[in-house]
């Protein structure tokens, strides 16, 4: 029988990535005030099912060039982890968790795992990945703590006001091993979709988010397309770039206003990102 881990679809991103873009996501509501990041498991399926869509089109848009989805593909990385907001505290004082170590340039997720740290009380807590359950339990935030499948470590100098942490305060974090430039195209295009779906109408103006985040990422792929020219973009390609200087045509008014198109625009006056 098979496992979520080894039967679960690889994506660009996570839900998490999606909740940070636009956290009003997660509950469908405008109000956040006594809501926490955990409310998100209800809307997963519809989140994902969004991720995945976006990612065809990276892969439609990119196939010519890329060979997908090894050219994506790059040594695992982690996010900072986020505080829920049902934390015990929200100010100075809050515990914090400033990074966690990836052991491995490869782990053995499908690109893409969403983790949980929650407290059990000031000095303890355990960790939880959505695609593989338990990492350990009873672990200590003065030592340096590794997950049972060996993928992820919590430095206990990342830490800071531990005494400060109380039962049930949790952080999360997505680990990554896909470039982040292509993981930033698929948040921006997921996100794009749902606010313009389901969750519009609890979130009118964010109709307008959604048609900026969807531009962006177009935008973005459509850079991709012409990988080798000036304006282009590739992945695990950037480098610095010489500077010289270009001549432009210009136009004077007759009143003497230079009226010179120097920004360049689309046939549709739409900025070339």
């Amino acid at each position: 029988m098979g496992t979520l881990k080894t039967s679960k679809r690889a994506s660009y991103s996570t839900f998490l990535d999606i909740i940070n873009e636009n956290e009003q996501i997660a509950t469908e509501v405008i109000d956040q005030s006594t809501q926490s990041v955990p409310g998100i498991t209800t809307y997963v399926g519809k989140i994902e099912t969004e991720i995945y869509r976006a990612d065809g089109i990276i892969n439609g848009y990119l196939q010519k060039y890329y060979s997908i989805p090894t050219s994506f593909d790059t040594a695992s990385w982690s996010s900072i982890p986020v505080a829920a907001r049902g934390n015990t505290l929200n100010s100075t004082t809050a515990p914090r968790l400033g990074s966690v170590f990836i052991n491995n340039s490869s782990t053995v997720d499908p690109r893409t795992a969403v983790w949980k740290i929650t407290a059990d009380s000031a000095t303890t807590y355990s960790l939880f990945s959505y695609l593989e359950g338990s990492q350990g339990t009873g672990l200590v935030v003065s030592s340096d703590t590794t997950s049972t499948n060996g993928d992820v470590t919590i430095l206990s100098a990342a830490w800071e006001n531990t005494t400060s942490m109380a039962d049930g305060d949790k952080f999360y974090f997505s680990v990554t091993d896909v470039d982040p430039l292509i993981n930033s195209i698929s948040i921006k295009l997921a996100t794009a979709t749902i606010l313009s779906s389901v969750y519009n109408e609890q979130m009118p103006n964010d109709s307008d988010q959604a048609i900026r985040l969807w531009r962006e990422g177009i935008a973005l792929l459509n850079k991709m397309q012409r990988p080798f020219e000036s304006n282009g973009l590739r992945v695990g390609a950037y480098s610095a770039q010489s500077v010289k200087s270009i001549s432009v045509a210009y136009k004077i008014s007759a009143f003497g206003t230079d009226e010179s198109p120097y920004i360049e625009t689309d046939i549709n006056g739409e900025y070339d990102y």
